[in-house]
Order: structure tokens, then C-alpha cells, then sequence
């Protein structure tokens, strides 16, 4: 049975059926690709991983139980654009495991019941609430908008003694701003990502080299990502100051989290005034259009824009005028990654290709972490027996090496930062102007040293700006 905000469909019992080895997938090619993960878009039903992939819908499949996920995720509001493929992913999840898992010789059925946040920390609490209370689900799952989604959902799980595994967030802000330290575990909540240590090393590594005057302003928002981001200890300015950068902090200021309509006038005029050839930081997307806008007025862009949140997919660098070409990221996925899904065997590529082909969408960096973070919760579940013994799922996420279409994720890496935390590496990015035949930016990859499995394909050059 899967639901999305009351759609349901409800198919009945069976034994038997046996399952290959993970990651058993072998000789996919686009088109039979094409035709494993196709579907409607809400398609239903409870998914299999039986080896049969070409195998046709059987749509009297019996089950002798069954493993219900909630999955709580901002598919509308302020961060929305983080979710936009996960539709998508739902659906190749769902045809994926369409026929049960068969564990300890039963066969399972897997029911998926999607709640939006709507990027709202009430709502988030309320409908996590309603997954544990009302649907009784065994695992929760969440991805993405600390503020809005993840924080209170996986408090909540916490609180609750229910299973929760997350993605797409620092692991400083996951950490620190739920009232941990880096030595205090959680027991119920367990996430995978980079954190803000990662993500200014590879900023660093994009910067090496440059005929910079090597002053950096620093664009930190007052909320919990900007806080933990300007953290002189774990976030940026430490590391910049260690490697001979002159930050220029420039405070916490208000935005979309904390006040319907900020100004950002004075903090503008404070960019101009520092003469900086690097801006850095982690604003939101929505708040940087403006923020763009009034630098280019003053001719005060930077020639090196490097950013996280307001530069992570091209809708959002299609949104500043004048033109950002040039604007620089980090990403944690990206087509040309050499890895393959553990559920499926398709390759980065061919699932962005597949994405694009089905969506005419430009393909995110979400769609390869949605996609594993339920390659690691299905792992999860047939180490720990199925369902219905919530200490032995948590044993099992600790337990978590899995090679997916991001990479591994490893819960047992002693070098993590934390108890509950799988570090994933990243690679530096920078949005290039496209030709025009198919979209209008294009993310070529310019630094790889954490990566060095992915090749680079452009060289790093000044923010160009047009009209």
C-alpha cells in the first residue's frame, strides 16, 4: 500500500519468491532502464526487489507482512526547489520494489506515506506526529530544510523512540542545533551528508591558485544553517583565517526564515565596502535574487562568487539578473559520478539522463540523495529482519557501508565526525552559460580533490555578467 496525502492502494498476501544479492543488476541498458523505472506519476503499490526487473506488474502479489516508511519532505514553500524531483524518485521506488522484499523467507510489502512539510516547522512537527500516531509507520525518512522540515521531525522521532534517517543538511547544523555536542550521540535519528568543514575545503581548493586579493566576504544568515556555517570553531571563518584568507564577517542579518520582507540594504553597502574578490556563504535562493540585484546596481559582484543554498540548482542561477554566469558551488552529486544504484545498478548518468528524458527537467544534486537515502533505508530493513523491532533498525543504520548511486555511505567510518552521522564527500562546481540548444546553465565540475574518481571537465574563470 503506498499513500501520498490519502491516495492508496492496497494489494494482498503471499510466500515464497527469492531475492538476489544487493546491488544485483547487471548488463542495464538505457532501455530497458528506461522501461524498469518508468511509470505514472503516482504510480502505487508496495515495490520488490525480486531480480526481475523486466518482470511485468503482477497485480494480485501477495504479502505475508508488511513494512510501512513514512517520508517527510518540503515538496512546496521557501524550499521547495530541493524536492522538486522527488516526485519522480517515489515513483522508480515504488515500481522498483513493486512486488515486496522477501526477508527471512517472508515476503514484504513496502507502504510509503509522503507528508509535505510545506517548509514550516509546525507543519513538519504536526505531520510527522500524524505518521507515528495515525499510520503507525516503523521508520521515518526526511530530506532536506533544516528549519522547516528536518529539525522538528526528527526531534520528534527522537522524542518518540521511532527510526529516523535524513539527508540533504550540514551535519554541523544537524548536530549543534539540536542541543548536541560533537561527543553526544542521539539514538533514534541518524543522517548522512557533508558539513560545513567539507564544504569550505573544497571552496579553498576552487580558490587555489587564483590572483586574488585574498579578502573574503562572509554571507551568513540569522538562522540555524548561517549560525552554524559562521561558527569560528566547525564552520568557515576558521579555516579560511588558517589558510591566510582576511574574512570579513559580516554578522547575522535577517532573512525569508526570520522576517516576511528583509531589507538588505545596509548589508549590501557593507559588501561594497570591503573591496572583497571572494563572496562566500549560504544564503536562501529567494533572498539572493534581491541580494544580486543590488550588487550589480552598485557594480559591487565580486569577481569569485562562491555560495551554497542560493546556488545549488539552475532554476535558482536562472533567477539572478543580470546574468550569473560563473557563480560557484560545491555539489554532493552529479551525472558524471562513476556510481550506480544498490537498488537497481543504473549508473548517475543514466538516472539523470532517464530524469531529463521523462521530465524535460535539468537534473539536481537532490535527485541522486533522494534516490539513496531509500537505497539505505531498504538495506537497512533487510539487515534488520523487516520491521517491527525498532532497537534492531536502529542497529542496523549503525551498521550502514552501503555503496550507492552517490558513493558509500558509511555509519562505521571511525574518521565521522559524530556517533550518528555518515560524512559524504563533495566536489567543487561553477554554472557555466550553456549554449542554448537544451539549458541555459550548465554545472561543470572544476575541483575534485575529495573526489577524485570524478573527472573534472572545466577550468574555474571569474564571474562573467550580462545583461
Amino acid at each position: 500500500m503506498t499513500r501520498v496525502e490519502g491516495l492508496t492502494s492496497t494489494p494482498k498476501p503471499a510466500r515464497g519468491g527469492s531475492q538476489p544479492p544487493p546491488g544485483a543488476s547487471t548488463g542495464v541498458t538505457r532501455r530497458n532502464f528506461l522501461q524498469v523505472v518508468g511509470g505514472t506519476a503516482l504510480a502505487t503499490g508496495a515495490a520488490t526487489l525480486l531480480g526481475a526487473c523486466s518482470r511485468p506488474e503482477a497485480p494480485n502479489v501477495q504479502f505475508d507482512r508488511h513494512i510501512r516508511i513514512g517520508y517527510v519532505v518540503p515538496l512546496t514553500g521557501a524550499q521547495g526547489s530541493f524536492a522538486e524531483g522527488e516526485t519522480y524518485t517515489l515513483n522508480k521506488i515504488r515500481t522498483a520494489l513493486r512486488d515486496g522484499l522477501v526477508i527471512d523467507g517472508d515476503r514484504y510489502g513496502v507502504d510509503i506515506v509522503v507528508k509535505d512539510s510545506q517548509t514550516a516547522e509546525g507543519r513538519a512537527a504536526q505531520v510527522a506526529g500524524d505518521l507515528i500516531d495515525y499510520h503507525k509507520v516503523d521508520m521515518v525518512l526526511v530530506m532536506s530544510d533544516f528549519v522547516g522540515t528536518l529539525i522538528p521531525t526528527a526531534d520528534l522521532c527522537e522524542q518518540r523512540g521511532v527510526p529516523c534517517l535524513s539527508t540533504v543538511g550540514s551535519w554541523n547544523t544537524y548536530v549543534k542545533q539540536r542541543g548536541h555536542t560533537l561527543e553526544q550521540p542521539f539514538k533514534w535519528t541518524y543522517h548522512f551528508y557533508w558539513g560545513h568543514p567539507e564544504a569550505v575545503r573544497v571552496f579553498m581548493d576552487m580558490w587555489q591558485g587564483l590572483d586574488t586579493n585574498r579578502v573574503v566576504a562572509g554571507l551568513w544568515p540569522d538562522d540555524a544553517p548561517g549560525k552554524e556555517a559562521a561558527d569560528p570553531t566547525t564552520g568557515y571563518p576558521g579555516a579560511l583565517r588558517r589558510n591566510h584568507y582576511n574574512v570579513v564577517d559580516l554578522g547575522r542579518y535577517e532573512n525569508q526564515n526570520n522576517t516576511r520582507l528583509p531589507d538588505f540594504t545596509k548589508l549590501i553597502k557593507q559588501i561594497a565596502d570591503t573591496k572583497a574578490d571572494i563572496l562566500t556563504g549560504n544564503p536562501l535562493g529567494g533572498d539572493f535574487i534581491e541580494m544580486w540585484k543590488q550588487l550589480a546596481d552598485k557594480r559591487a559582484i565580486p569577481p569569485y562568487v562562491t555560495i551554497s543554498r542560493a546556488a545549488n540548482f539552475a532554476r535558482q542561477v536562472e533567477a539572478y539578473t543580470p546574468s550569473a554566469d560563473g557563480i560557484s558551488t560545491s555539489t554532493a552529486w552529479h551525472a558524471s559520478f562513476p556510481f550506480r544504484s544498490s537498488l537497481t545498478g543504473v549508473t548517475a548518468k543514466q538516472y539523470s539522463d532517464a530524469y531529463t528524458e521523462d521530465t524535460g527537467r535539468q537534473p539536481l544534486f537532490t535527485l541522486g540523495f533522494g534516490h539513496a537515502l531509500w537505497e539505505v533505508a531498504i538495506d537497512v530493513l533487510k539487515r534488520a529482519g523487516g520491521a517491527g523491532n525498532r532497537e534492531a533498525v536502529v542497529e542496523a543504520i549503525k551498521k550502514t557501508k552501503l555503496d550507492t548511486i552517490l558513493g558509500t555511505v558509511d555509519f562505521t567510518n571511525p574518521d565521522n565526525p559524530h556517533p550518528n552521522i555518515a560524512r559524504m564527500p563533495l566536489v567543487g562546481a561553477q554554472w557555466k552559460a550553456g549554449d542554448g540548444e537544451q539549458f541555459k546553465f550548465e554545472l561543470v565540475i572544476v575541483s575534485n580533490r575529495m573526489l577524485p574518481q570524478v573527472p573534472v571537465t572545466g577550468e574555474f574563470t571569474p564571474i562573467r555578467l550580462t545583461p
